[in-house]
């Protein structure tokens, strides 16, 4: 029963996936051909161009992510404020690459801006989730004081929507770990502040899905068993259960756990001796 329920939740989330592609892109195309045939508005994307589309990209994503991110306690400090405005050109940018789908459609359009201006649009109105989840993830690495040198390398869409999320839930895999060794009060008040934030704004499960992810699953599923862990008033020795689930786990070599032994059924193989050391 619980395969048949997988499977079909699998075939719903396809569905769901196919339509959501459908709409964006006849929305698209609706899009291209209103602006197009509006000469104002044409004459306006063809003056400004590229500098337009920037612009555009850049504001979209700093009032859809800074207003969310101001009403969290994750960052209070006027230096952080570059490397706020540094996540949001790059993102602005990738809001802008065309997936390899869409690269016929593109060549053969009749105005490139119009098309491009259309689709950054389009991809905003319908990837808010995961768009928000990778502002979070970015200033997740500049919060853990992390050399994020992420931004300046060169990835396709859905490349680097892996790549940045292995990387934050690694870092914070590794902070984790490093707390296990020592009583520092405030790198866990940072940690829990930071993970409340990630949480918040989690990845879906399509991302989670990936291969990258699905190689650090049991990290993952653990953080969120320590989080759920510290959050409890009643445990008197929060880390102290934490530190024995590490141990007792053969959790603590921070090394490729997953790759030797679990990499798609995460915690579910630990779960008797989680419960029976809880």
């Amino acid at each position: 029963r619980e395969n048949e329920e997988a499977c079909n939740n699998r075939q719903m989330t396809t569905t769901d996936e196919n339509t959501t592609e459908y709409v964006t892109e006849k929305l698209r195309k609706s899009l291209c051909v209103q602006i197009y045939n509006d000469k104002i508005l044409r004459e306006i994307v063809n003056e400004l161009g590229e500098e337009l589309i920037e612009t555009y990209s850049q504001d979209l994503i700093r009032t859809f992510c800074t207003i969310t991110e101001r009403s969290s306690n994750i960052d209070n400090e006027l230096e952080n404020n570059n490397k706020r405005e540094k996540t949001i050109e790059f993102l602005a940018k990738w809001l802008q690459i065309i997936d390899n789908d869409y690269m016929v459609e593109y060549d053969k359009c009749l105005n490139k801006n119009i098309w491009l201006l259309s689709y950054v649009y389009t991809s905003f109105e319908y990837e808010k989730n995961d768009l928000m989840s990778l502002y979070t993830a970015c200033r997740t690495l500049d919060n853990l004081n992390i050399n994020n040198n992420i931004l300046s390398q060169d990835f396709g869409r859905v490349q680097f929507r892996e790549h940045i999320f292995d990387s934050m839930f690694n870092c914070l895999w590794s902070k984790l770990i490093e707390l296990s060794d020592s009583s520092n009060d405030e790198l866990l008040i940072l940690w829990m502040q930071t993970y409340a934030f990630v949480i918040k704004y989690y990845p879906s499960e399509k991302v989670l899905d990936g291969i990258q992810l699905r190689m650090i699953k049991t990290k993952i599923q653990f953080m969120h068993l320590s989080y759920l862990i510290l959050l409890n008033e009643q445990i008197k020795i929060p880390f102290e259960l934490i530190k024995d689930l590490l141990r007792d786990n053969n959790l603590l070599d921070n090394c490729d756990y997953e790759e030797n032994n679990v990499t798609t059924d995460g915690c579910l193989k630990l779960l008797p001796k989680i419960i029976e050391i809880i």
